[in-house]
């Protein structure tokens, strides 16, 4: 007898087709609002009944719910699934140097929740902590109301991450200190409820590849500027974290100071006078001022204008020279500000061997937020699907 068990461990299990298919049912009707059960088996080319039986079994589970029916051409009568009220919900946090910003979305992506929590003093862990946990708390208390159980839950915060451990990392001269903290025992209170923790400015990139100016990009760099300095890169479609999570940490790049005198680029802007005194945080709302006044004439305004866009774009040269992103986005509140822009593009250009696009990030100042969710909805779909099958 010829031996077939070659054969039966290479054919999917059960288990798995199932889930194929119920992940099949639950993207069309997250993509269209309603289907009928013959509509997926077009689109997909998965039997009707096998589709029948996942559309049951996502009923049975809550997750699907019937909406009306409508008879068709010979007399049958089709009925419409619809996401059920009560699938579900995923919370995204953002914590930055201005606070606790949360948003709420059912499963299929559609926002029903968002507060913003003021600033905590800086280097006020304790007082972050509470500030987190008072906006967990309402947040629950809407979302629950609404769409039912918390699924899962995503963390951008303004600083490194582990990517095995998923704890925030304590680096030198970290512009957001007061975001020091252990987010395990911070949420541990909402139980099993998956906690993913990412860097804000991976979360940034992230929603820039999935929905925004880096959508269909498959290798590009997101280039943040702001109260700190940040670089989100995706190669081959891919995020790249680093082995310690330290991967786009541009702060710490050498800059020459002189003959020989090197310095990290967050110290050199820190001497150009461009930092809060006594700390490393850029003073946002300064830099930004002085841009506005360049652009109004001011000369020595548009020195630092300068100054920063050849920053900027050095930063772009050393990523290129190693990378060779299709795509630069430029992002942050001092990035996005048009008088950077031309400056970084003549620095790049008068060095770079390849021609760089570079453009302005498309998501405003909630990207964070935005990518943080993402990573929330891409657990909570994946966990629905599992529980079922």
């Amino acid at each position: 007898m010829d031996d077939t068990g070659w054969l039966l461990r290479a054919l999917p299990r059960p288990g798995m087709l199932r889930r194929i298919t119920d992940r099949a049912v639950l993207d069309e009707v997250l993509a269209r609002g309603q289907v009928t059960r013959a509509e997926v088996s077009d689109v997909t080319g998965i039997s009707k009944p096998t589709i029948s039986e996942s559309t049951r079994r996502l009923e049975a589970a809550g997750v699907l719910c019937a909406t009306g029916s409508q008879s068709g051409r010979r007399g049958r009568v089709a009925t419409y699934y619809a996401l059920s009220p009560a699938a579900g919900w995923a919370l995204a946090l953002d914590l930055d140097q201005d606070g606790v910003h949360t948003l709420s979305a059912d499963l299929a992506g559609a926002a029903f929740d968002h507060h913003d929590h003021p600033p905590v003093e800086i280097g006020d862990t304790a007082g972050m902590v509470t500030s987190i946990r008072s906006a967990v708390r309402r947040a629950v208390r809407v979302g629950r109301a609404k769409h039912g159980p918390l699924r899962a839950v995503g963390l951008s915060v303004a600083n490194a991450v582990d990517p095995e451990t998923q704890e925030i990392l304590a680096l030198p001269n970290t512009p957001f200190p007061e975001g020091l903290l252990h987010p395990a025992e911070i949420f541990g209170r909402l139980g099993d409820v998956p906690l993913i923790v990412d860097n804000d400015i991976n979360c940034a990139a992230r929603a820039e590849h999935r929905s925004g100016a880096a959508r269909g990009v498959d290798d590009f760099a997101y280039v943040f500027i702001g109260a700190g300095l940040g670089l989100g890169l995706y190669v081959g479609s891919r995020l790249v974290r680093g082995a310690h999570g330290l991967a786009g940490e541009i702060g710490y790049l050498a800059t020459a100071t002189g003959p020989a005198q090197y310095t990290t680029l967050v110290s050199a802007l820190s001497q150009q006078g461009l930092s809060l005194p006594g700390t490393p945080v850029i003073d946002v709302a300064a830099v930004v001022g002085a841009l506005e006044a360049a652009q109004g004439g001011d000369a020595a305004a548009a020195e630092t204008a300068r100054a920063i866009g050849a920053a900027v774009g050095q930063v772009i040269i050393d990523t290129c020279a190693v990378v060779d992103p299709e795509l630069v986005l430029l992002g942050g509140p001092i990035g996005i500000h048009p008088a950077v822009l031309p400056a970084a593009r003549q620095t790049v250009q008068a060095i770079s061997p390849a021609p760089v696009r570079i453009e302005l990030a498309a998501l405003g100042e909630t990207v964070s937020l935005q990518g943080a969710l993402h990573v929330a909805l891409d657990r909570s779909r994946d966990d629905v699907i599992a529980a079922i099958a």
